[in-house]
């Protein structure tokens, strides 16, 4: 799946319980179990009282070939999408 600035249903964040890199984390559509290509990073806000969200960094893409699309000085275009209610499935490690 492509991510793009209008996606506005649940992602589903994975972690495997035996990597502690990133990895081992697997972002997909929470409805569809399909996985989300071209993220490279996931800011994640989980608040007791508040709105939980997860605010992903992607790399965007052409929908039909889905081949990272570059800007004017030849580098990949950033984007970012702030999802709201996040489905998070990680485990933590103390250090």
């Amino acid at each position: 799946m492509i991510l793009s600035e209008n996606h506005s249903r649940r992602v589903r964040i994975i972690g495997k319980s035996d990597d502690t890199t990133g990895y081992g984390i697997a972002i997909q559509d929470a409805e569809t179990g399909e996985k989300i290509d071209h993220v490279f990073g996931a800011v994640i806000t989980l608040q007791a009282t508040g709105l939980n969200v997860v605010e992903l960094t992607y790399y965007e893409a052409d929908k039909e070939s889905g081949n990272i699309i570059a800007g004017e000085d030849d580098k990949p275009v950033v984007k970012t999408v702030c999802i709201k209610d996040p489905e998070v499935d990680v485990t933590a490690y103390e250090i």
